[in-house]
């Protein structure tokens, strides 16, 4: 048995095409179906490396049970939050302020005109079961088939007085989270790189410890732990373009050799596990494998002492009774050759248990913003085999991504047609700040003001009813806004009539300068 997403290119949906249940992907047809049959929605929203996603999948998903009560009761829509990132941000707004967190899978009760009822995360099965059966009661009590989408997000500007007032009172002493998960933040990173702060703490974090894969290179996406000991095994192009710029940067200042070598594993890594046939770059690599998740990634307790050194084994993380590999980068640099021995060693044992699959979707902006990247890296540490992969992937965006429109996501070369987004033209501009115009920014420019500007705001998507919060902010990767004001700052132009609308960001960036770091790094370039 399959259902609609057979027909789909997404590999999170194809993974969803057997299921028992009668899923549709996004789309009108879907949601008039719910308006004739008087039924709820049931949306629910993921990507294809995400593990619990796949864990819900396997429960609920797969049961036959849940898929005949879904399937009687309700129309199940299925979402690619890579394909639809103000879709996936809308409703990820929605469940955060009302549920107090988010993540995924996000799943989602809305009615025909999408307006959410309900939203939660993971659940078992048996719970499962019973808040389907509870939806159902409260979707007919409450008469919510008939409420309207009112979507009047804009932010507000404010004076550019106000404004550097507001970005003066920052305080960036402070940490965000000393506990629970912790992520990579980049953007902030570079905006205190950018205030003269020493960074070498957060290096270590980033380049040393669990974060970093030691063995083949390369950032996984967060660490489940405070002590970035044991990692979440994903791997996501966003993160590597983020944070080889923020090691670039911190290289020309300082020619930080920490950061060379993450700079030069990242590289190699991505060329030999993220690159498609096209010459684009795939959006990410799961953690699980066929013998579960972190098993490719992690290793078995070892004897050899240089090897204990090396990878720092009495200190790293342990996870499912194997280590964690971490770097003990003074013993590598002492003893490079041994080192690099010692690694290559592991690299073989790796290839006999088989690659994480790689989710093959190009994102243009994720592209652009690594394209961009690679260029810093190049300028940075002198590399011309760098600057060569740089071009060479600048000139598959042209080809693959550069059409009528700007092709947010591509497959097997072929443009998935969907909304359009700020975050894909703004990464393009600002990678026309480093390479030899093809297309002249001036024309770039003139399409993102004719798609995105509008009387009293900017918008992140040509679907003015999912602009949301979310797709302003810098957290994981840059937003539209924000790689648009750099980019304008890169290129010299002057942006004061530009920047007027995006001002009002500055009052959320004091207030949560985490979540705001590439705008607070282009707005320092201003000399606020």
């Amino acid at each position: 048995m399959v259902n609609l997403l057979k027909d789909e290119k997404s590999r999170y949906l194809l993974q969803h095409k057997n299921n028992p249940i009668d899923w549709f992907p996004w789309c009108e047809r879907a949601f008039k179906k719910a308006e004739n049959e008087n039924k709820p929605v049931f949306l629910s929203i993921g990507y294809s490396s995400c593990h619990w996603c796949h864990v819900m999948a396997h429960e609920c998903f797969e049961n036959k049970e849940t898929a005949k009560i879904l399937n009687e009761n309700f129309v199940s829509i299925k979402v690619d939050k890579e394909e639809y990132p103000d879709v996936n941000g809308f409703y990820i707004d929605f469940v955060a302020n009302n549920f107090g967190s988010a993540g995924w899978p996000l799943n989602v009760f809305v009615n025909h005109n999408k307006v959410p009822l309900f939203g939660f995360m993971y659940l078992p099965n048996s719970q499962f079961i019973n808040l389907l059966k509870r939806m159902l009661d409260e979707y007919h009590d409450e008469k919510f088939g008939g409420k309207r989408i009112e979507n009047k997000f804009s932010l507000k500007n404010i004076s550019y007085e106000e404004a550097v007032k507001l970005l003066k009172s920052i305080d960036l002493n402070k940490d965000s989270n000393l506990d629970g998960p912790q992520f990579p933040q980049a953007c902030l990173l570079l905006y205190k790189l950018e205030n003269g702060f020493n960074l070498n703490e957060d290096l270590s974090d980033l380049l040393t410890k669990g974060l970093f894969d030691h063995i083949e290179g390369g950032w996984f996406r967060y660490t489940v732990d405070p002590t970035w000991k044991i990692p979440h095994f994903e791997k996501m192009l966003y993160d590597q373009a983020t944070l080889l710029l923020l090691c670039a940067e911190v290289y020309k200042r300082n020619k930080n050799e920490l950061c060379k070598y993450a700079i030069i594993k990242t590289i190699s890594w991505l060329e030999q596990h993220m690159k498609l046939p096209s010459g684009l770059y795939g959006s990410a690599t799961d953690a699980d494998t066929k013998d579960g998740e972190g098993h490719y990634y992690t290793i078995e307790k070892i004897d050899e002492i240089d090897a204990i050194k090396l990878f720092n084994l009495d200190l790293c993380g342990v996870y499912e009774n194997r280590f964690v590999p971490w770097i003990n980068f003074d013993f590598y640099k002492k003893n490079t050759e041994k080192s690099n021995e010692i690694i290559e060693r592991y690299k073989r044992l790796r290839r006999n248990l088989g690659s994480p699959a790689l989710d093959k979707k190009s994102v243009m902006s994720w592209n652009c913003f690594l394209c961009y990247s690679l260029f810093v890296c190049a300028e940075a540490l002198d590399n011309n085999l760098i600057r060569k992969n740089a071009i060479e992937l600048f000139e598959k965006i042209n080809k693959y991504h550069v059409g009528k429109n700007f092709y947010h996501v591509v497959y097997d070369e072929k443009p998935f047609q969907s909304q359009e987004y700020l975050e894909d033209y703004s990464s393009y501009l600002l990678l026309l700040s480093k390479v030899s115009q093809k297309m002249q920014p001036k024309k770039v420019i003139k399409l993102i003001e004719d798609k995105f500007f509008h009387n009293d705001r900017i918008t992140n998507t040509t679907s003015l009813i999912f602009d949301n919060i979310n797709l302003w902010q810098d957290s994981p990767f840059p937003s539209g806004g924000s790689m648009l004001l750099n980019a304008l700052l890169n290129l010299e132009y002057h942006i004061n009539k530009t920047l007027a609308k995006t001002l009002g960001i500055a009052k959320l960036a004091a207030a949560y300068p985490y979540m705001f770091g590439f705008w607070l790094y282009g707005f320092k370039r201003m000399k606020f």
